[in-house]
């Protein structure tokens, strides 16, 4: 399981509301990969 797929699970799981994240907090996190909102989201709720 990539850590792509881990905070996607996490975060469908919390039903988290990821919508206003749109663009990456991180240098290797790219903007346009398809889990980036459940990883701005995760991080931000201190997970």
């Amino acid at each position: 399981m990539t850590r792509g797929m881990f905070v996607t699970a996490l975060g469908r799981l919390a039903e988290a509301d990821v919508s206003k994240y749109t663009k990456s907090s991180f240098t290797d996190v790219k903007s346009d990969v398809y889990y980036m909102p459940m990883w701005n989201g995760q991080v931000k709720i201190a997970l």
